[in-house]
C-alpha cells in the first residue's frame, strides 16, 4: 500500500522546470534594478594578440551605493591618457573628475559640481561618457535604466550552455549574440554580432561577462578578448564615510 501510494505520488508530480537562459537573465537584472545597496568591485581586462601585437589593458572599478542617492565611484587604469575617475555623492551634492580635455576659464578644474540627483539613476545621466569602463556591470552597479537598456537592446538567443562555479558560488554560463556594431547602410558598416558568455550566480548576481572578436588592423588579424569579473553584493551595509565630496 505505501509502495503504490509512493509510486501514485511520484506519477502525479510535475517535473521541476529548469530555467531559462533568457529568464535567468532578467532575474539577474531585477535584483539589482531592487537593490536597496551594492557594493564591491568591477575588473574589466581587454587584450589583443597577433601579429606585432600583444597589450592588455585592465581597468578596476570600486563603487557602493545606498538609495535614494548616496553614491561612490573609483575607476583606475593601468595605461592610457586618463587613468583615474571618481564620483561622489554625499545626497545634497555631487562631484566628478574633470576630464583633462574639458577647460574652464582656460584651466581645467579638477572636479565638476553638480547638485545631488534624485535618485542613483541620475548619477551616470551626468557623467556615463566620461567614465574609464562604461559597461554593463557599471550600469548596474549604479543601476541606470539607459545604460542597462543599451546593453539589452543587443542581447539576443540568451540560452544556458552549462554550469560552473565561481570562487565556489554555485552559477549558471549563459550565451547570448551580442550586437557589438549596428549596422549603419550610410556608411556600409555591417552588423557585427559577437558570442557573448554570461555567468550568473544561482542567486543571480552577475559574476561575469566575456567575448573575443577578430579584428583585421593594416591586413593583420588580431584577436581582441573582452572580459569583466564583477564581484558585487546586494543588500549589504556600506561605508558611510566614503559618501563625501572631494574637495580641490
Amino acid at each position: 500500500m505505501i509502495a503504490l501510494l509512493a509510486a501514485t505520488t511520484m506519477i502525479g508530480a510535475a517535473p521541476v522546470q529548469a530555467p531559462s537562459g533568457g529568464k535567468i537573465f532578467s532575474q539577474m537584472l531585477a535584483r539589482y534594478h531592487q537593490a536597496n545597496s551594492i557594493l564591491g568591485t568591477v575588473e574589466f581586462v581587454q587584450s589583443a594578440v597577433g601579429p606585432g601585437l600583444n597589450t592588455k589593458t585592465t581597468t578596476l572599478t570600486t563603487v557602493q551605493m545606498k538609495k535614494p542617492n548616496l553614491f561612490y565611484i573609483e575607476q583606475l587604469r593601468d595605461r592610457g591618457e586618463d587613468t583615474h575617475f571618481v564620483a561622489v555623492c554625499d545626497g545634497k551634492q555631487m562631484a566628478y573628475t574633470s576630464p583633462k580635455k574639458w577647460l574652464i576659464m582656460g584651466e581645467r578644474q579638477k572636479y565638476v559640481y553638480e547638485p545631488a540627483p534624485a535618485e542613483i539613476n541620475g548619477g551616470l545621466d551626468a557623467f556615463c561618457t566620461i567614465i574609464l569602463d562604461r559597461s554593463l556591470p557599471v550600469g548596474l552597479a549604479l543601476y541606470n535604466r539607459f545604460e542597462v537598456n543599451q546593453f539589452v537592446k543587443r542581447v539576443k538567443r540568451v540560452r544556458i550552455v552549462g554550469e560552473t562555479a565561481v570562487d565556489g558560488v554555485p552559477a549558471w554560463r549563459l550565451r547570448a549574440d551580442y550586437i557589438y556594431t549596428v549596422a549603419n547602410p550610410r556608411t556600409r558598416l555591417p552588423e557585427i554580432v559577437v558570442a557573448a558568455y554570461i555567468t550568473i550566480s544561482k542567486e543571480y548576481d552577475l559574476l561575469g561577462v566575456s567575448w573575443e572578436q577578430i579584428m583585421v588592423a593594416d591586413k593583420k588579424q588580431h584577436k581582441v578578448t573582452t572580459v569583466w569579473k564583477v564581484r558585487l553584493q546586494v543588500d549589504v551595509p556600506v561605508d558611510q564615510k566614503l559618501f563625501v565630496v572631494p574637495r580641490g
